[in-house]
């Protein structure tokens, strides 16, 4: 479906796009359904694909032989604003700090007044902005122990395994997709999706992936 993830932008496609129409016989599922569907049968979609594969090796449809090897960026379901960095949480931590302090100042100084009259923010309604600040505070520290347990540099919310990334010539948030290609037919042999921000390391694995093993996975799971 031409690199479409969104499931509302399926649900569409799903309207207009005879690729779509045709297996559908016409019906149009709701985006919310086609999310749900993909949750709750992510392995057996695999494995649906692995049968796909192994009928096309059956049928002689890959040649075996030399094989092209290229990377693609796809754009990650994760806006910038939900994707952090140990700097950026750093940053938004201590902003956080800051905003805190003045308005437990402001408190203090709404506390010592006899009457609140004056005041931009009454003494409530600076104790649950403190109360919010406070918690987003240990949103973040949650989010930056994480990464410093798990050794990763990059938190993606929404798409878990994307980061951000060159792509296109601009910053953005993407997964690395290492893609092997069969030469006989020029079919996909074999995958490896990284979230690394280049492309060191990955030549050889998505190699081996192709005709074997190796760390690439035959379009759900295991090298041809």
């Amino acid at each position: 479906m031409s690199r479409i993830r969104s499931s509302r932008r399926l649900e569409a496609e799903s309207n207009r796009n005879l690729e779509a129409l045709w297996p559908l016989g016409k019906r149009s599922p709701d985006h919310k359904t086609i999310a749900e569907f993909r949750r709750r049968n992510g392995e057996l979609l695999k494995s649906v694909i692995k049968r796909f594969v192994k009928l096309r090796v059956r049928l002689g449809l890959y040649g075996k032989e030399p094989v092209a090897i290229d990377r693609s960026t796809f754009k990650a379901v994760n806006s910038r604003e939900r994707n952090y960095s140990e700097g950026k949480l750093r940053e938004r931590i201590q902003r956080l700090e800051v905003k805190i302090e003045a308005y437990l100042a402001e408190l203090e100084k709404a506390d010592r007044e006899e009457t609140e009259a004056g005041q931009e923010k009454s003494a409530k309604e600076i104790r649950t902005i403190v109360k919010e600040l406070r918690e987003r505070k240990a949103r973040y520290q949650g989010y930056a122990e994480e990464l410093e347990e798990s050794g990763e540099h990059q938190k993606s919310l929404a798409d878990p395994d994307s980061r951000l990334m060159l792509a296109n010539g601009k910053m953005d948030i993407c997964s690395n997709i290492q893609t092997a290609v069969d030469a006989k037919y020029k079919l996909i042999a074999a995958f490896e999706v990284a979230n690394d921000g280049n492309d060191k390391n990955h030549l050889t694995p998505a190699a081996a992936g192709g005709y074997g093993g190796g760390r690439a996975e035959c379009c759900g799971g295991h090298g041809i």
